[in-house]
C-alpha cells in the first residue's frame, strides 16, 4: 500500500513536497535549514497509529535526520445468528469494546431485522459479544474464530486487518403436553388434570 505524505516547513524543499512511501520504500526529501513536518493521507481502511514527523529542526549541527510515520490496518467482526429452524425470534446481543451498544438479530426472510451485524474499522484488540438467554431457545453452537468462548460469550483477540465471524446458532426447544390417567375406586380410568 502506498501512503502519499508532504512535507511542509520554514525552508525551501527542493523538488515536489508530496510523495508515495510504503514500507519499503521511504520518501527523501532535500531541504535547506529550517523547521519541518511531514503530513499523510491516510488510505481507507488503515488509521495513523504513530507520527514522530513534526517540527523536526535542520541545522548545520543535524543536517540529516529520519523519522517514522506508523500506520495500522483496520480489522472487523461480524456477529451472525442462526436460528433452527428459521424464526422471526429477535435475540438480543451484549458488547464489550464495540461501539452502539446492545444489539438484536433474527434469522428469517424478513429483511426488517439481519441475522448479521459487523463492527468494522476495529484496531487491534480484545472485544466481547455476548448473546443474552431467550426464553424458549438455547444456544447450542458458538464458532468464533482467533477467540475464547465462554458460555454465551466469544471474547475476540483482533490482529491488525483481522477479520473475524462468530456465528451463534440457536435451537427451538420443543414443548410436550399431554393427560395423565389413574384409576379410580371401580377401577376405571379417568383423566387427572396436571400442571
Amino acid at each position: 500500500t502506498a501512503f502519499p505524505v508532504t512535507a511542509s516547513g520554514t525552508g525551501n524543499i527542493a523538488g515536489n513536497a508530496t510523495k508515495n512511501v510504503s514500507a519499503t520504500t521511504p520518501a527523501v526529501y532535500d531541504v535547506a535549514q529550517g523547521t519541518y513536518s511531514v503530513s499523510e493521507q491516510v488510505p481507507a481502511g488503515w488509521q495513523q497509529t504513530g507520527n514522530t514527523c513534526a517540527n523536526i529542526a535542520i541545522t548545520a549541527n543535524n543536517l540529516s535526520t529520519s523519522c517514522t510515520i506508523t500506520n495500522t490496518k483496520l480489522g472487523s467482526l461480524t456477529i451472525v445468528k442462526d436460528a433452527l429452524p428459521n424464526d422471526a425470534q429477535d435475540f438480543k446481543f451484549g458488547v464489550t469494546g464495540l461501539s452502539g451498544g446492545d444489539f438484536y438479530l433474527d434469522d428469517d426472510s424478513n429483511a426488517t431485522l439481519s441475522n448479521q451485524k459487523t463492527f468494522s474499522g476495529l484496531l487491534p484488540g480484545q472485544y466481547s459479544v455476548t448473546e443474552q438467554s431467550t426464553p424458549g431457545w438455547k444456544l447450542t453452537s458458538l464458532v468464533c474464530g482467533n477467540s475464547t468462548v465462554q458460555g454465551a460469550a466469544a471474547n475476540v483477540t483482533l490482529t491488525a486487518g483481522q477479520n473475524v465471524t462468530c456465528t451463534f446458532t440457536n435451537t427451538k426447544l420443543a414443548s410436550l403436553a399431554g393427560i395423565k390417567y389413574t384409576a379410580n375406586a371401580n377401577s376405571s380410568l379417568g383423566p387427572v388434570l396436571s400442571g
